[in-house]
């Protein structure tokens, strides 16, 4: 059974891997969609707050260009032979949106509708292969058409149009400071 100080190295680790894509969605959202994400570094405040103070989880999917498929996380494994908790689009957390996928393309997704998708669709909850989190696959195809824009290679793709896919979140705030 893996200890706390395992369990912290490894969650370090992940955190250091997918720094630099973190990094490269921060610096694309600014610079092409004039969001700035100001990124949470720490364990504590990811897991109180969310990924970053604008409400955008972000998931670097290195294999989704080889399988075809973006694997939507749902829970996630506490510690290697811990319980598993809900972690992805069903975290507690103030997350709206979902970013997904790798440095020459990524999806740009509302929260809900890959909860919704995940409900009404039926897809199979599977364990990836290091048994650290369970998700179901979404195929590119279905990211092309339920995703609010993508930016790839640099460039940004609106799908639905910007104006009306951030027309929600400005209802949510308004109705949060009334």
């Amino acid at each position: 059974m893996e200890t706390k100080s395992e369990a912290y190295q490894n969650h370090a680790k992940k955190m250091s891997e997918s720094a630099p894509f973190e990094d490269y969605v921060a610096e694309l959202m600014i610079n092409l969609v004039k969001i700035p994400l100001i990124n949470f570094k720490t364990k504590k405040y990811q897991f109180s707050h969310g990924e970053n103070a604008q409400g955008f989880e972000i998931k670097w999917d290195r294999q989704f260009k080889t399988t075809g498929n973006l694997f939507i996380e749902v829970q996630e494994r506490i510690g290697n032979m811990g319980r598993y908790v809900d972690s992805g689009i069903f975290r507690n957390d103030n997350s709206l949106y979902y970013i997904q996928g790798d440095f020459g393309l990524f999806y740009v997704f509302q929260r809900n509708i890959l909860q919704h998708i995940l409900e009404t669709l039926k897809y199979v909850i599977i364990e990836i292969n290091e048994r650290s989190a369970k998700g179901f696959l979404l195929p590119v195809s279905m990211a092309e058409k339920y995703a609010g824009f993508k930016i790839e290679k640099e460039k940004l793709i609106a799908i639905h149009g910007l104006r009306r896919y951030f027309e929600d979140q400005k209802r949510l705030l308004t109705k949060k400071e009334m």
